[in-house]
């Protein structure tokens, strides 16, 4: 998993939209955003099954969204998408990888469970 997480970070760490003309700040539409995450992904040879993104990403510097990313049947993360940088209609992001509550309670069990089969020396010591 943590593997994973790293090709995802290293992936699409920093994407770039650049979106019409509108009164108010651009936005960067879903479909837009889940496209140029499985774009990113792609290039990385990591092609998921979906993305999907809960919500348009308006294009003000702190706003967040968060999309699904699947990568196979038992596999997805839901990475944070935040806006870095806002230049006329040119949107800039960052993605952080998360982990779903079940994956994340999946990977402290397996962690406890590593940890308790460790041996211990008199020092304290694992072995």
């Amino acid at each position: 998993m943590r593997g994973l997480v790293k090709l995802i970070a290293g992936a699409v760490m920093i994407g770039t939209a650049v979106v019409g003309c509108s009164s108010g700040p651009p936005v960067v539409g879903k479909a837009d955003l889940e496209s140029d995450i499985t774009s990113r992904l792609e290039t990385a040879g990591q092609k998921p099954q979906a993305v999907t993104c809960s919500s348009d990403l308006e294009g003000v510097v702190g706003t967040t969204t968060t999309c699904e990313v699947v990568l196979t049947d038992v596999n997805a993360i839901e990475p944070v998408v935040e806006v870095t940088n806002v230049e006329d209609t040119t949107v800039s992001y960052e993605m952080t990888p998360a982990l779903s509550q079940a994956q994340l309670e999946k990977s402290v069990a397996g962690l406890v469970t590593d940890f308790s089969s460790c041996a211990w020396d008199r020092a304290g010591v694992i072995s």
